[in-house]
């Protein structure tokens, strides 16, 4: 959210909404997680923040939330890996839709940073947002379901 802000102040309209559509996309993952730890037994989690500082949008920054992301998947393999083993299909589940939101998040932030490289290309500029999933779709998506959790397309977040 912080960097959507400054791609908006930036007049980066396109960037903007990908990162807010990411924003809530990690949004839903981190409510998914919340109430996966507390049907489990966990103790509550406090709520996310964004403790990133910067004040520019760059493809630096852009570039260091796709090494953060990609980090962050190597954990979320061994506990889904865990999770299998241990026949606990539901968080097993529940992580490998984190995975796939972020393997889409990633993918979404590298377009962005090629268009930078090659003006001619267009980002596109609706995003789509999975309630249940967190999964993260654009405008070329066209399905009535979520591929991930079958959810209705039409409760799908829209940011354009």
């Amino acid at each position: 959210t912080h960097y959507a802000v400054i791609a908006e102040a930036e007049n980066q309209h396109p960037t903007a909404t990908l990162l807010r559509a990411i924003a809530k996309s990690e949004e839903v993952q981190y409510e998914n997680c919340r109430r996966a730890i507390a049907a489990l037994g966990g103790e509550e989690v406090s709520a996310m923040t964004d403790r990133r500082t910067a004040t520019t949008i760059s493809h630096n920054n852009l570039h260091a939330i796709i090494d953060y992301k990609i980090a962050y998947r190597s954990h979320l393999a061994r506990y889904a890996r865990h999770a299998t083993l241990s026949d606990n299909r539901y968080v097993a589940r529940l992580l490998l839709w984190c995975d796939e939101s972020d393997t889409r998040q990633i993918e979404f932030l590298r377009r962005q940073i090629a268009t930078a490289h090659h003006p001619q290309q267009i980002l596109i500029g609706r995003f789509y947002v999975c309630p249940t999933c967190s999964n993260l779709f654009d405008e070329e998506f066209h399905s009535h379901l979520c591929p991930l959790c079958m959810t209705s397309a039409e409760s799908f977040f829209v940011f354009e």
